[in-house]
Formats: structure tokens, C-alpha cells, sequence
């Protein structure tokens, strides 16, 4: 499960580093070409990243023949949304390295604190939560900038254009905004993807789905647990003993966690092979602890 959960977050790295960085590296230009009576006058209007489209100004007289004075600004300003998109995309970038060094290097901590688990799970709601909300927004930003940096738009606004007339140039290339959006959406789908395997690992999921041993349950070890394999006669080998938890001495074992030792206490008592449940235990842990309780019960054999 780690393992899937490892993966899914480097699939999520690479795809928030290109929606962010396909976002905030845009720089783009349209151009319209107006009829002067001397010449054919070529207009190029270039904007950029961060989309703050009402700054741009350009000179209403463009003719060396015209009167016209002043300039006209374009319309819009989409630099808030812009940089919302970019934000999350780097907030979502930060924590995915740290979840895969938490996962990698820090795993123990990470299968034995139930509170770690939880709050990579809430987290990654959050980030999916904001993946959505800052996409749709973009998405419909990006509408809007390619509307009003349109040939055809700005020429609305130019008076020498309705006095000589104009021609519609080059549209621009909005190829990378729209890529930018692709990946804001696969990065909703991954992270929200994230969330069952991640809940799956909280204590919330084993205690709605709590591991019951059966007599028919054959549990196959980790590889640092040599990979025993436990049968329907060695669980009921447990299971029949007599033999009381003081003498067994368990909570002088330095080598076993509290957690452990409290599961093998448990199976102890209630005997593993049909009522040992242990809803808040990780699948490592509930391992460990039949392991430990062989060990304990049945040294003749283990």
C-alpha cells in the first residue's frame, strides 16, 4: 500500500511542476494590421503571465494621417486567479516531496502514529479541494484572456480602425494555457485517487473494517519477519495454550514496541484463531504481533 501511495505522490509531483510551470513561464503576443492610406501599419500586443490585461495600453494613433490622440487599454485583469493557480501548484509541489520523504525514510514513524496518517489524509483533501476550485476558475480565465486578446477585440476599441479599416493578423498561441488546464484537472484526479489508499491507512478504515483471524486465514509475513506463513494448525496451536501471559514475561522484551506487545497480550486472551480483532493496527503491526506471539507461546516450534 505504501508502495502505491510512493508512486501516486511522484505522479503528483510531476504533474503539479508542469501546471504551475506551463502557467506562470506564458508569454504571448496578437498582432492586427491597419489600413493607413502611406502604409500598412502592423500592431503587436504582447502580454504575460500574471494576466494583468487592463495595463496594457495602446496608442490610438497608430496613421501618420490620423488625428486621433490618446491610447486604449485593454480589458481585464485576471492576475488574482492566475496566481492562485500557480500558488497551489507550488503549495501542492512542497508537499509532495515532503510526503515522499516521510514515506520513504520515516515509514515506521509513519505505520506507527496514527495521527501522521490522518493528517496526510485531511491534507490531501484540502489540496484536491483547491486543485478543483483553482482549475474550474482558471479554466474560465482563460476564456476571457483569450477573448480579450483577440485581434478582433482589440480592434473594437481602435478609432483607426473604424476610420481606415483593419485586418486580423496573428491570433496568438494559447497551446500552453491550455495545457496548464489539462494538467490542473489530471492533478484533481490523482489527488483525489490519493485519498482512498491514504484513508485506508488511518484508523478511521480499521475500525469500520476491523481484521478478524479466522482458522482459515493464512497471513504471509513481511520480508524482515522471514515471510512464515501461519496454518490453520498453528493458530490453533495458539490458540490452545495454557500457558499464562506472566510467565511468558513480554514487557521485558526490549525488542517490541508497546503497541505489539499490547496486541500479543490481546491474542493471548482472547485467542488469536477467532477472536483476536484489532481494528487500529496497521497490516505490519497485526504481522508483528503474531509473529511475537508464536515467539512467546510456541518456542519449540518457531
Amino acid at each position: 500500500m505504501i508502495v502505491i501511495i510512493v508512486v501516486l505522490k511522484i505522479c503528483n509531483l510531476v504533474l503539479t511542476i508542469f501546471a504551475f510551470a506551463t502557467t506562470s513561464s506564458f508569454d504571448a503576443y496578437t498582432s492586427f494590421t491597419v489600413s493607413c492610406p502611406s502604409e500598412q501599419k502592423i500592431v503587436r500586443v504582447q502580454f504575460e503571465y500574471p494576466f494583468r490585461i487592463e495595463n496594457i495600453s495602446i496608442a490610438q494613433r497608430q496613421c501618420s494621417e490620423s488625428t486621433q490622440a490618446g491610447s486604449v487599454n485593454l480589458v481585464g485583469n485576471y492576475a488574482s486567479t492566475a496566481k492562485f493557480y500557480v500558488a497551489v501548484g507550488v503549495i501542492a509541489f512542497v508537499y509532495c516531496i515532503c510526503a515522499v520523504v516521510v514515506h520513504v525514510f520515516f515509514d515506521t514513524a509513519y505505520r506507527s502514529n496514527a495521527t501522521i496518517p490522518a493528517l496526510d489524509f485531511v491534507c490531501t483533501c484540502v489540496l484536491a479541494m483547491l486543485w478543483l476550485v483553482s482549475v474550474a476558475c482558471w479554466a474560465r480565465n482563460v476564456g476571457d484572456v483569450k477573448k480579450y486578446t483577440s485581434p478582433s477585440e482589440i480592434m473594437k476599441y481602435m478609432n483607426d480602425c473604424h476610420q481606415y479599416g483593419c485586418q486580423e493578423g496573428y491570433n496568438g498561441n494559447y497551446s500552453s494555457l491550455n495545457v496548464s488546464i489539462g494538467f490542473g484537472f489530471l492533478n484533481w484526479l490523482l489527488w483525489t485517487l490519493n485519498l482512498w489508499f491514504l484513508y485506508k491507512e488511518t484508523s478511521w478504515y480499521k475500525k469500520v473494517e476491523p481484521w478478524v483471524m479466522t482458522d482459515k486465514d493464512d497471513i504471509h509475513l513481511e520480508p524482515h519477519l522471514h515471510r512464515k506463513s501461519f496454518t490453520e494448525e498453528s493458530l490453533h496451536k495458539i490458540s490452545k495454550s495454557n500457558e499464562s501471559i506472566e510467565d511468558l514475561n513480554i514487557t521485558s522484551n526490549p525488542n517490541y514496541s508497546d503497541k505489539t506487545l499490547n496486541g500479543v497480550k490481546s491474542a493471548l486472551t482472547n485467542g488469536v484463531s477467532k477472536s483476536c480483532s484489532l481494528p487500529n493496527y496497521s497490516t505490519r503491526s497485526k504481522e508483528s504481533v503474531l509473529e511475537t506471539t508464536l515467539k512467546w507461546k510456541n518456542r519449540d516450534w518457531v
